[in-house]
């Protein structure tokens, strides 16, 4: 991060303003934001999911499309198979999971 720093106050050394302020202030300035945009960065990376030896992203993932049967790729992903019964009537598959 401070070769970033460095790099981003070279490329605008010609927009400090000694009269606005410290070159330090400058500087740490152009260091926080550094900082903000890594994190900001880092936070939007999606968390990644281990998955067993037995499953596959068939397995893990539901299917979007819609000829997919969604009770069945709900059901899958629970150890017992079963969900079906605990589903009031009145919502539709796609509400199911």
């Amino acid at each position: 991060m401070s070769q970033e720093t460095f790099l981003r106050a070279y490329a605008h050394l010609n927009t400090f303003n000694p009269q606005l302020g410290k070159f330090s202030t400058w500087i740490y300035q152009i260091a926080r934001n550094v900082i903000r945009t890594y994190l900001a960065k880092s936070q939007r990376v999606p968390q990644l999911q281990e998955l067993s030896q037995e499953q596959t992203l068939e397995t893990a993932l539901a299917d979007p499309s819609p000829q997919a049967d969604p009770p069945a790729a709900c059901c899958a992903k629970r150890p017992s198979g079963s969900c079906a019964p605990h589903w009031p009537s009145s919502r539709t598959a796609r509400e199911r999971c």
